[in-house]
């Protein structure tokens, strides 16, 4: 996207609609993340900038491979962190079809990393994806395969996971990440796959373990964590449903 000037006068963008201007995400200290119609059509995410009396945009294109980065190294320092709170005894507990282990929980977020980073690559090179509506005969067949795994296989197939998804987000252009109609796996932009399987995903989980393990202190540390990763100013649009999704967790953490 080319930088262009907005030229929209201030009094236009402190309503809830605009000319030209919808849906609002964040506005802050002069700054305003919005969706805005380009000319000719289409839709573009843009960051706005307050000048004098008027709005001036930006592209957020540079910095979504480095925001995306650093919301991978937080999912796996996470990981990380809850491990080291996980008793010994309970690495190697068996679990069962319908109700896992600690383990067995690992073993899953390992494996929808994994299915994640087939579909991206199935979907460069047009071949078919693994078909993820089918999520309940997966986790079922997921769980048959892995259940017998021990705790350090786990570990090393979910830093393997993790390098996967990274390599085939690094070959990705900024367009490829954002723009639905240019490359998609589900028919939304493929940053918000990211997000859900690099932060929404695993953060349901990770609240289910911490509670197991009696450190709901802990768990709240975790969402502060996350929460200031995600929320980088001029990307706030690609972490709207994890903030939504922080917030709700933190609210059942107090009640």
């Amino acid at each position: 996207m080319n930088n262009r000037v907005c030229l929209l006068p201030r009094a236009h963008c402190a309503r809830g609609r605009r000319r030209g201007v919808d849906d609002v995400i964040a506005e802050s200290e002069g700054t305003l993340d919005a969706e805005v119609t380009a000319y000719g059509g289409g839709v573009i995410w843009s960051q706005y900038h307050l000048t004098g009396d008027r709005w001036y945009t930006t592209s957020m294109e540079h910095d979504i491979h480095e925001w995306l980065e650093g919301v991978l190294q937080t999912s796996k320092h996470e990981f990380l962190v809850l491990e080291s709170h996980i008793p010994s005894e309970m690495h190697d507990a068996k679990g069962e079809a319908d109700k896992w282990s600690a383990k067995d929980v690992f073993a899953h977020l390992t494996y929808w990393l994994e299915v994640f980073a087939f579909n991206i690559e199935a979907r460069a090179n047009s071949r078919r994806l693994i078909d993820t509506d089918r999520y309940e005969i997966l986790n079922s067949d997921a769980w048959e395969a892995r259940h017998a795994f021990s705790w350090d296989r786990v570990r090393l197939d979910l830093d393997r996971a993790f390098a996967s998804v990274q390599s085939q987000v690094h070959q990705l252009s900024a367009k490829q990440l954002t723009d639905a109609t240019c490359f998609s796996l589900s028919g939304r932009p493929l940053v918000a796959d990211c997000m859900y399987e690099l932060v929404e995903h695993p953060m349901h989980h990770w609240m289910i373990l911490y509670r197991r393990v009696g450190a709901e202190h802990m768990a709240y540390e975790m969402l502060e964590r996350v929460e200031g990763r995600v929320s980088q100013r001029g990307l706030m649009k690609w972490s709207l449903s994890a903030r939504k999704k922080i917030l709700r967790h933190r609210q059942s953490l107090v009640t």
